[in-house]
């Protein structure tokens, strides 16, 4: 069996961890993709937007390279300096970074045309985020809401799901993260929000090498203390080295995403 870098697995603070969990593991969003949606939703270019609940910047950075004005809404600091390290890394100087959260926006009313979520709905309170999503937005703003996890009717997937229920207390008692019955994170909460006027699905396929395989799964919440944990974690990287090696094909894992965007005037 081969040998895989561990340096992620180091015990340190947990959103140290989580940052460079994400930067490693999440799919990131295309420029040119993001571009063609916000042309459907006839979002003028250098239109002030909000990205929130940021990250690590996954759309911040198609939305600043397309030229619009972007502020950055972020509630953790870890996240909020990764995500400055990386607009410098681009070469990005005109986003405005800003704590904060959904419920609670640093923004002045009817200041943007657009809000944009990627992977964080299910984080947010509905009955406090959707009426400081209206006071935010201008007249016919639109709210973006992006999501994509690993297909949960793949069969790689399912197999995925049979071994974290098994051998992770935190998973099995979680929401099931890859469920044939769970909905994307769009599909569950855009409804609280919206109707969708814009609505997209593909599937693509990702192959993933088994430090990023490894990067993703510690980046879902469920997964964290298990994959990074000082007691949990050399048992987590056996399981999932040998899950990886029973499906890779020629040093990489291949995962079904489903990729869903939903958009709609708030």
């Amino acid at each position: 069996m081969a040998s895989h870098d561990t340096t992620l697995f180091d015990p340190k603070e947990i959103f140290g961890r989580q940052v460079a969990h994400y930067q490693k593991g999440r799919v990131m969003l295309e420029t040119p993709e993001v571009g063609r949606w916000l042309a459907h939703m006839k979002v003028p270019p250098d239109s002030a937007v909000a990205d929130v609940a940021a990250g690590t910047g996954n759309l911040t950075v198609p939305l600043a390279k397309l030229g619009y004005q972007v502020t950055a809404i972020e509630p953790n600091d870890a996240m909020r300096g990764a995500l400055a390290d990386r607009l410098q890394v681009e070469g990005i100087t005109t986003v405005a970074i800003k704590p904060g959260t959904a419920e609670k926006l640093p923004l002045e009313d009817q200041s943007v045309h657009l809000i944009g979520v990627a992977n964080a709905l299910h984080w947010f309170d509905p009955a406090k985020a959707k009426p400081e999503m209206r006071r935010a937005l201008a007249p016919s703003g639109w709210l973006l809401g992006l999501s994509s996890i690993i297909s949960p009717d793949a069969e790689i997937t399912q197999k995925l799901h049979a071994v974290l229920t098994k051998e992770c207390p935190d998973y099995s008692e979680a929401p099931t993260q890859f469920a044939s019955t769970r909905q994307s994170h769009v599909d569950r909460y855009i409804e609280a929000y919206i109707t969708p006027s814009f609505y997209e699905k593909n599937q693509p396929v990702i192959h993933f090498s088994f430090e990023r395989f490894i990067a993703y799964l510690a980046s879902i919440s469920s997964l964290a203390d298990w994959m990074s944990g000082p007691t949990s974690r050399d048992a987590a990287l056996a399981s999932m080295e040998r899950f990886f090696h029973q499906h890779e094909e020629d040093g990489e894992i291949p995962l079904t995403w489903d990729m869903v965007v939903a958009a709609g005037e708030l």
